[in-house]
Formats: structure tokens, sequence, C-alpha cells
């Protein structure tokens, strides 16, 4: 079974998802989810762009390219500093509690896609380099 098939199930499952439910959110057939868990069909690039954002993750994490979260949580609290915010105030600015944001400082919880584009946002850089990828 490839890691894809492997974290699909794993991420459908930590969500309370039946393989239906997530087939009737994605409006295709709950075959589709089948084959993909047990490793017989591949997605198509679409689908896996919408099958991240339905199950909150990176398409790189769908297909294990992991991303270091502890490499990310020394990058989050650095550019804070650098910034000199507090973890409310940065909080605030995203429009989370302060106990989300610190959870994600602490690498104990990961923000959404649409909270590290904000935060890249705010610390004026690329998600790339806020999530401590290097581009060879």
């Amino acid at each position: 079974m490839s890691v894809f098939s492997e974290r699909l199930k794993e991420l459908r499952k930590e969500q309370n998802l039946t393989q239906q439910e997530l087939a009737d959110k994605l409006g295709i057939n709950r075959c589709n989810i089948t084959n993909w868990e047990c490793g017989n069909r591949e997605t198509n690039f679409k689908m896996l762009i919408q099958l991240a954002d339905m199950l909150n993750v990176s398409t790189d994490y769908l297909l294990g390219r992991e991303v270091d979260m502890i490499t990310f949580s020394e990058q989050l609290k650095k550019y804070r500093t650098k910034k000199g915010l507090t973890q409310k105030e940065l909080a605030e600015q995203i429009g989370i509690k302060q106990n989300s944001y610190s959870d994600w400082e602490t690498g104990k919880n990961e923000p959404s896609l649409d909270n590290i584009v904000k935060l890249a946002k705010i610390f004026d850089t690329t998600t790339d380099d806020l999530l401590g990828i290097k581009n060879t």
C-alpha cells in the first residue's frame, strides 16, 4: 500500500468520516475512495488538491513528503519574535485564540493551509521558508 493510501485512510478515520461521507463531500463515487485507500488506483491532481483541502493537510503530506513540524515551530517562533509580537497579538491578527496559536508554536498542532498563508503574509516571507522547505 502506498503512503497516499495509508494517509488518506488514516486522515479520513481521524475525522470520523466513512468512505461514503468523504465521497459525498467530494461529489464522487465511494468506489473511488475504496480504490485509493486500497492502493488499486491513483487520484488525479485536481482531486488530490480537493482531498488535501478537505482533510486539512498539504498535498505533500498526503503524498508522503513530510514537513518537519519542529522546524516549522522554530520558524514560527523566530518570525514572531523578530516582528516583536506576542502570541496573543499574532493570534488576534490571524483571527484565532491564543492557545490555538501556542499549540502551533510548541508543535502540538498544525495550522490549516489558510493560516499558513496568513502567517507568511504577516511575516512577509514565503510559505516554503516558513515551513522550512529548502529549494535545491
